[in-house]
């Protein structure tokens, strides 16, 4: 198993040659999009040390945000603030790119095992904000994963997700794919009520009021419009599943739509 190999000899970030510097001033020089790049931020000495790891994504794949007093680089292995981290000695930016290529590299390997599991662990390297795009493509991938993988796969990367609403679309598109085995809802009475900090329209919902209370005083202090508590009673044939994993009491609902069954389970 790979897992295994890699605890017995793990991945090591590689030197930085003057020919990982010519291909990466090539695909600066080939890139055509408008979001702004590292490169556009950082000096070229700054830049070099995330050099091992740009050429191993692609361009695309990385984007620089906010304002200049509040630029964050955003990509699928590292994302930092970067007034944080410019004109910081060569050995803390040389830490932060390597780190970032050593979990793409993990990543590569891992997520073209046949082990299942490792296909989990492998998008668990992925920061959050990449993670449901990346759910959505090995689920369509691996048509032989049974529902129960495939859940396993949902709820492991939701339960560790931030800001869900952002991806609203995608996630719709995830939980649609199969349907939830029976076992994710079982604890759950036929009728009950829910409660949410915030937009009713959103996905997670709670079994606790005080639950869905600190919800609110959180997205208040995030500058949410959506600040007041709201409730509702559902159907346990409503829920996709419900997880308490993070001591959240936490139910999930969408919307029906239209699922497949797959797998051999």
């Amino acid at each position: 198993m790979l897992m295994q190999q890699f605890l017995e000899n793990p991945i090591r970030p590689m030197p930085i040659t003057d020919k990982t510097i010519e291909n990466l001033e090539m695909l600066r020089y080939d890139y055509e999009g408008e979001d702004a790049k590292l490169w556009d931020v950082f000096s070229d000495e700054e830049v070099k040390y995330f050099a091992n790891y740009l050429t191993e994504i692609d361009p695309i794949r990385h984007f620089i945000s906010g304002d200049y007093n509040n630029l964050w680089f955003h990509s699928p292995f590292s994302i930092f603030q970067v007034n944080l981290y410019k004109d910081q000695s060569a050995d803390i930016l040389k830490s932060v790119g390597e780190a970032a290529e050593v979990k793409c590299k993990m990543f590569k390997a891992l997520i073209e095992s046949p082990e299942f599991y490792e296909v989990i662990y492998a998008i668990q390297l992925a920061e959050r904000p990449f993670r449901p795009q990346l759910v959505l493509e090995q689920i369509k991938k691996h048509p032989e994963w049974s529902d129960d993988q495939v859940w396993d796969l949902i709820t492991d990367t939701w339960i560790d997700t931030e800001m869900a609403f952002q991806q609203r679309e995608l996630w719709s598109e995830v939980f649609s794919l199969r349907t939830p085995p029976e076992s994710l809802v079982s604890d759950l009475p036929d009728v009950f009520t829910v409660y949410r900090g915030g937009d009713e329209e959103g996905f997670s919902w709670t079994l606790s009021e005080e639950q869905a209370e600190w919800f609110a005083e959180r997205n208040q202090k995030f500058g949410f419009k959506n600040t007041q508590v709201v409730k509702k009673i559902v159907h346990r044939e409503d829920v996709l599943f419900y997880s308490n994993d993070r001591q959240e009491q936490e139910v999930v609902l969408l919307p029906k739509k239209p699922k497949i069954s797959g797998g051999t389970q």
